[in-house]
């Protein structure tokens, strides 16, 4: 009897702990040439709208060419494009209770002065975009104002720092500054 309980108590862990997660691609670019894959992004849940902005990489010196985003919610497939290269808008679909994953790799022209890519930790910061988006044509994106679902935020991925991890810094919508 103990064992069947034990049993049905590990089935119930496990069940719960395995929640599926539902994923969306997003490419912009040439997805040829060195990768470097940037530190995943985490969204907080209660948010709907981000974007995450893809800051210059030193291992990039000419720049790069192209990006892939993995976008990953637990309960629902998320919404993603790329504005630009250097911009990836995400919107989330699902009931926004947990947390949601971003991970990025962009696409060099070449390999810099630092040798072969690998991964790269990078600044990252999250900002509220007052802004609505714009999808790569220039018209406004299928979500409408990202102020329409509540709230939304923005990831700005400063240049990289080869000697240094950081870790993400939110900001509260009323901290950001308009250009």
């Amino acid at each position: 009897m103990a064992t069947v309980t034990c049993l049905l108590i590990l089935a119930f862990a496990a069940a719960v702990s395995a929640q599926p997660l539902y994923c969306t691609p997003a490419t912009a670019g040439l997805t040829q040439g060195p990768p470097i894959e940037l530190e995943t992004v985490n969204l907080q849940p209660g948010i709907a709208d981000w974007n995450i902005k893809i800051p210059e990489i030193p291992q990039c010196p000419n720049g790069i060419h192209g990006a892939t985003a993995r976008i990953c919610d637990y309960d629902s497939r998320p919404e993603s494009y790329f504005v630009d290269l250097h911009d990836n808008f995400v919107h989330r679909t699902g009931q926004l209770q947990g947390y949601a994953s971003v991970k990025i790799i962009v696409y060099c022209h070449n390999y810099g002065p630092y040798g072969p890519p690998g991964s790269v930790s990078d600044n990252q910061f999250a900002t509220p975009n007052q802004f609505g988006s714009t999808n790569q044509f220039g018209s406004p994106n299928q979500f409408g104002s990202p102020n329409q679902f509540g709230s939304s935020n923005q990831f700005s991925l400063p240049n990289l720092d080869q000697s240094q991890s950081r870790t993400l810094f939110v900001k509260p919508a009323n901290n950001q500054q308009l250009f």
